[in-house]
Order: C-alpha cells, then sequence, then structure tokens
C-alpha cells in the first residue's frame, strides 16, 4: 500500500474519485462539525500513515454506491495516499 508506488495513472484516479465521492462531504465545514468528518486536504497529512491507510480500507461509506464494500483498488488506495498526504507525482 505504498503511496511512493502510485504512479501517475494512479493519481489522477484519486483526483477524479476525491472529486466524484469525497468533496461532497469532506470539504464541507458544517459536516465535518456534525459528523466529525476530517477535511482531507487539510487533515489528510495529520494522520499517522498507518491510521490514514486503516480508513481509506474501511470508512469509504458516504454514497449508497460506497456504502457496502469498499470500492477502491489498490492504485486508488495509494493514489489517495498520495493526494491527501501532500505528495505528487513526477
Amino acid at each position: 500500500f505504498s503511496a511512493d508506488r502510485a504512479g501517475a495513472e494512479d493519481f489522477e484516479r484519486a483526483r477524479e474519485l476525491d472529486l466524484q465521492l469525497c468533496q461532497g462531504c469532506h470539504t464541507d465545514k458544517v459536516a465535518q462539525k456534525k459528523f466529525s468528518l476530517p477535511i482531507l486536504s487539510e487533515d489528510g497529512g495529520k494522520y499517522a500513515f498507518d491510521e490514514f491507510l486503516a480508513r481509506l480500507l474501511s470508512g469509504v461509506r458516504g454514497a449508497s454506491d460506497t456504502a457496502l464494500a469498499n470500492p477502491l483498488s489498490l492504485g486508488d488506495i495509494r493514489g489517495l495516499l498520495r493526494l491527501y498526504q501532500g505528495d505528487t507525482v513526477d
């Protein structure tokens, strides 16, 4: 699950996923207070790697298409780790 192994394609897919699935809840200051949601662009780098990875593996539940099973591939997870922990892909 190393973020260092995220390629440019993984990173671009992560950016798309962030826009389509994550930002609706994780950029809203009201939702953050009401549901204790982190603002991923600000808070993602504050988590220890293992904790953030565990949250990605178990916590994708925002919409009906992600509620019952984690829809993220290994590349998606690597890309999201890299995106939220502030790295860019060369």
